[in-house]
């Protein structure tokens, strides 16, 4: 019995037990090759970059012809999910603190996804130490913007929203 294909390490050795099994009938092939192939369709994360004013935040999701969009921006998550080439990709993530997701606004680019995210009102003049909740997955996920990047004390006028009019 040879392999159904060839496939990532994850996934071989789901392929070594179907191999090794003395009698592999048809329907627990299709099964075990269904699971296999599912596998490859799993969504990527997608890649985010942040920076942040006293009152709001800029996040860049930084995927090129991003098609067939899905995002749900609430007071503490953002959910992303799109297609970029043939690639899934999505992001589920909770803020730090609160967002103002009402004044909040997006627009979709052709090399990104641009999001100012205004911040709730009680924490306006405050200065957050990082985007996301969860600090684990802040250094997988996020990476800081340092093209819009300014320190807490230089911070002289906000950001340059003009990529998300009209």
């Amino acid at each position: 019995f040879r392999p159904l294909h060839t496939c990532s390490r994850r996934t071989q050795s789901r392929s070594l037990l179907v191999r090794n099994l003395p009698t592999a009938t048809s329907s627990l092939r299709v099964d075990v090759y269904t699971t296999i192939m599912s596998d490859a369709n799993i969504n990527n994360t997608a890649p985010i970059k942040w920076a942040q004013r006293s009152d709001s935040l800029y996040l860049t999701i930084a995927l090129p012809d991003v098609k067939d969009e899905t995002i749900n921006l609430e007071d503490q998550t953002l959910k992303f999910k799109g297609t970029s080439g043939d690639k899934s990709y999505e992001v589920n993530i909770e803020f730090f603190k609160k967002v103002d997701a009402k004044d909040s606004t997006y627009k979709v680019l052709p090399r990104s996804i641009q999001m100012h995210v205004m911040k709730h009102e009680e924490d306006r003049e405050e200065f957050w130490p990082r985007l996301l909740k969860d600090k684990a997955l802040e250094k997988n996920q996020v990476k800081i913007d340092w093209d819009r990047y300014v320190d807490e004390d230089e911070e002289d006028e906000g950001f340059d929203t003009s990529a998300l009019e009209g």
